[in-house]
């Protein structure tokens, strides 16, 4: 998948692929109750699979308590933990304190689904942030949770907001007049441009240039 996709566009493609192993997963079920305990997988399972571990965003199902039941590679890197330490788990054993599951599972099981940001508490003590969508009953008895991990996007956003404020001080304290257009009309001009023409810069935003 394109790492440009949104988080939207890869759920509703993955919901696409599982649309099969869910028309079949009763019929799965029946055989994994019949089969002998050396027989492998099906086919259906395999490519089950194989679209969990080739996705770039954690993939989770939970059963109906809340539990992980299953958890891609992308989700062990973003917890920060082994797929065997993440299954039996819940998001409360890696929220953050202000997460409450006491409310915020029940009402997701009413409206089935949600949407949003959080924050994800690594086993190692440290915070990512995710962009996360939770589809209730996605399978039967299971629940999608798909989450992207945002943390060096959002890093860079607040490092560039910290570098636009420090230019814009930089900027307003200069004597000297410092002005953008795009392309021919003013779109900033710098508070200097009071003291050399007597008037607001506000005064010349969206005007033409000579």
């Amino acid at each position: 998948m394109s790492t440009n996709e949104g988080l939207g566009q890869r759920v509703a493609r993955l919901e696409c692929e599982l649309a099969h192993a869910r028309s079949t997963i009763e019929a799965l079920h029946a055989a994994e109750r019949t089969r002998a305990p050396m027989e492998g997988p099906t086919s259906s399972e395999v490519q089950l699979g194989a679209v969990l571990e080739s996705a770039l965003d954690a993939i989770l199902f939970i059963d109906d308590a809340g539990r992980y039941v299953s958890a891609n590679g992308a989700a062990e890197e973003l917890f920060g933990a082994a797929r065997a330490e993440i299954i039996g788990t819940t998001f409360a054993d890696y929220a953050p304190p202000s997460y409450d599951p006491g409310t915020t599972w029940p009402a997701f099981l009413r409206a089935g689904t949600m949407a949003g940001e959080t924050l994800v508490l690594r086993r190692d003590g440290t915070l990512r942030s995710v962009e996360f969508r939770a589809i209730a009953n996605r399978l039967p008895g299971r629940h999608l949770c798909v989450m992207r991990d945002t943390t060096e996007r959002k890093d860079a956003e607040r490092a560039l907001i910290a570098s636009e404020r420090r230019y814009r001080l930089l900027v307003e304290s200069s004597a000297d007049v410092v002005y953008i257009t795009d392309p021919r009309r003013f779109r900033y001009v710098s508070p200097s441009i009071e003291g050399l023409l007597g008037f607001a810069p506000e005064a010349l935003i969206g005007k033409t240039t000579m």
